[in-house]
């Protein structure tokens, strides 16, 4: 019997005053519960890529290329550059420049699309080129708010030693102290003060200026970089992914693995019916990141319903389903693209009857508590 494993970024690490309601809370008391630890990011940890996350100290992680190797169609040449390009707005506060995020500007897929053919002049004299949904595997693919560039290397091998910011964590921050750093970090920058003066004068916002909607007025970049140290065949090898994170789902490509695209708003009928068949034989991960993005950009009350209705539409008929079919399921944080280092995120774990158990009052055990493990450790013991 395989195991399916939920992870939902945003899950609370301990919960203070009254237990809470949710099933993860009701698990914890009545089966396997503790905490995994990750050195960096755990989403590349769990697919084998935590020697490339470490081999990219001091420059960006390829987030273009894996982005690129699950949503195109064709596979990406990990020899070319790749990144990621999406719209925000820069607001100004007393004396420094703010970013507001993509979820709180209102931006449709289809506005993004219209502004990246805009920029398409500007970057085809740097050697760049966008990939547009297209040239994507599937014309149904959520789109993630995001478009794919890529360019050729200047010389053979070329790697760009660069930092920058992913578009979701941008939330609230200072521009000057987001500005990309690193040797090709000008060209970057000349890319986005040329695309800000573009937009400035672009119909789309002259429309969003009178409708009183928010602008788009700057372009941003991020996740630069070639495939080359991508490991392939790594980690949970013929496993299964659901996710709405391109990302994830690239590292779960790499690996090996089969995707499958989550719609984080539902229905989740259809997906209940799938995972109750391949859980009976392969390790299957679900991942949920819109509670934890809807943190950082400050909803907390819409990420508590976020949760809530996670829990009450799929996380207790999957149990349900797991413990008709004696399966084994796992619940547990990623944290998404959260900061990195040493991390000690909650699980817990039942399997067949225990997933229907209620808690009683002498049941102590909590939500958060337990010891702590190493993730790659727990997750060949939450296989067997």
């Amino acid at each position: 019997m395989a195991v399916v494993v939920v992870m939902i970024d945003g899950l609370p690490y301990l919960e203070s005053g009254a237990v809470g309601e949710e099933t993860w809370h009701r698990l914890a008391a009545v089966a396997q519960t503790g905490r995994l630890t990750w050195e960096g990011d755990p989403r590349f940890s769990w697919y084998g890529q935590h020697a490339l996350w470490q081999r990219c100290q001091g420059r960006d992680l390829p987030l273009g290329y894996l982005a690129a190797l699950a949503l195109l169609r064709e596979e990406p040449d990990p020899e070319r550059i790749w990144c990621c390009l999406g719209f925000t707005h820069l607001y100004q506060k007393q004396q420094d420049l703010l970013f507001l995020s993509p979820e709180r500007t209102g931006q449709s897929p289809a506005e993004c699309l219209l502004l990246t053919e805009a920029l398409a002049e500007e970057l085809t004299p740097s050697g760049w080129q966008w990939h547009p949904p297209s040239t994507w595997s599937a014309a149904d693919l959520p789109f993630p708010g995001f478009l794919l560039l890529s360019r050729a290397p200047t010389l053979p091998g070329e790697e760009w030693s660069v930092t920058t910011t992913p578009l979701s964590l941008l939330e609230g921050e200072s521009l000057r102290k987001r500005l990309p750093q690193g040797e090709q970090a000008a060209s970057l920058i000349q890319l986005l003060t040329h695309g800000q003066l573009l937009l400035a004068r672009h119909a789309l916002n002259v429309q969003r200026r009178q409708e009183g909607r928010t602008l788009l007025n700057t372009p941003w970049l991020w996740g630069v970089g070639s495939g080359r140290q991508v490991q392939r065949g790594q980690g949970a090898a013929g496993g299964v992914c659901w996710s709405a994170d391109p990302v994830l789902a690239g590292l779960a490509r790499a690996a090996g693995a089969e995707l499958g695209w989550l719609d984080e708003q539902g229905p989740w009928d259809g997906l209940l019916a799938r995972l109750a068949e391949q859980m009976a034989t392969r390790q299957v991960l679900v991942h949920f990141a819109l509670p934890a993005l809807l943190l950082r950009h400050r909803l907390p009350e819409v990420s508590q319903e976020t949760l809530q209705r996670i829990d009450r539409d799929f996380v207790q008929p999957l149990c349900e389903r797991a413990a008709r079919q004696n399966g084994k399921l796992v619940l547990g944080s990623f944290q998404g693209a959260g900061p990195t280092g040493s991390e000690a995120l909650p699980w817990v774990m039942g399997q067949g009857a225990l997933l229907r158990k209620r808690r009683r009052f002498w049941h102590r055990g909590r939500w958060g508590q337990g010891v702590c493990r190493s993730g790659l450790d727990l997750q060949a013991e939450w296989s067997r």
